[in-house]
């Protein structure tokens, strides 16, 4: 549990860049996302409907696909930052630390996203964003590790996908979405996209999950070998930001719920020796940030 894993070998790098729709397919299509998926996104609505026990990896990686796809072209979600560096340092970090959660065999995919506000959030599957401006505030490679930790605990416990519910013509179990070719199939899948990527971006989840993500984060992270007690400074920089706008703490609970659920599992832990907190890599990842982006 103390010792840090050996580098993953390199994750394959998909980047699915927003520039109008058929940038967006050509892109996607090269990356293998299926066309069906870029039907699916294309919808609009929220009227969710429901059930996502058994939605197999397939169906959830291509629900993912389409969350990621519809939030890339939502004008106020952003841009990726376009520097390999900051993709390979992040996705390998992800990669280390997703081997030591509920769910390793999952290829976590993280994108850090050009804007100075302060979110994380995950779509099913596996797929992460980090915006530009929560990683700048952090002050170690732990606390990013603890926060992508807490973004793969969403994963791991399903949480996205236990918000929705599947419409009748979806709820046979293992029917794999990129089979749909059904009008009203494809409808019903938009809305679920379009519903799905609005309370991810704006609206977060439940308190309960937000608490456990925080203790199963910080646990993954700790399992790699990072010092769980990271995860507070963070809680304690969210905490200062969503004061100063209203509403904008949505359904997270508050920060001292957070702070003590984390240092319960801390307080288990005990014997910090050996774990790292700051590292030398971390601060050139902080400064590739602000590099002059170019192509992937």
């Amino acid at each position: 549990m103390r010792v840090i894993s050996a580098l993953v070998s390199a994750l394959t790098v998909v980047a699915v860049i927003a520039g109008g729709c058929a940038a967006l397919r050509s892109a996607g299509t090269k990356a293998g996302v299926s066309p069906k998926a870029f039907d699916a996104a294309e919808g609009v609505g929220d009227d969710i409907k429901a059930l996502a026990s058994d939605m197999s990896l397939e169906d959830e990686r291509d629900l993912g696909e389409s969350v990621a796809l519809q939030a890339y072209a939502t004008p106020e979600f952003g841009k990726p930052v376009r520097d390999g560096r900051v993709m390979r340092y992040a996705n390998t970090l992800a990669a280390v630390v997703g081997r030591y959660s509920d769910r390793p065999l999952i290829p976590y995919f993280v994108v850090v996203i050009d804007s100075d506000k302060i979110n994380a959030f995950a779509t099913p599957g596996g797929y992460i964003f980090i915006t530009k401006g929560a990683v700048k505030a952090m002050k170690s490679e732990a606390e990013f590790a603890c926060v992508i930790g807490h973004e793969i605990a969403h994963v791991t416990e399903r949480h996205a996908v236990s918000t929705i519910k599947w419409s009748r013509a979806l709820n046979s179990p293992g029917k794999a979405l990129t089979t749909a070719t059904d009008n009203k199939l494809i409808a019903e899948f938009s809305k679920t996209v379009k519903g799905m990527t609005n309370r991810l971006i704006t609206k977060a989840f439940s308190e309960d999950e937000e608490l456990d993500a925080d203790v199963k984060g910080v646990s993954f992270a700790c399992a790699a070998g990072y010092d769980p007690r990271a995860m507070l400074e963070f809680v304690d920089t969210v905490a200062a930001a969503t004061a100063k706008v209203e509403g904008a703490a949505g359904t997270h609970p508050s920060k001292d719920e957070r702070r003590g659920a984390i240092q319960d599992f801390c307080n288990e832990v005990g014997d910090f020796d050996g774990l790292v907190k700051g590292t030398a890599r971390f601060k050139s990842f902080q400064k590739n940030l602000d590099a002059p982006q170019g192509r992937w």
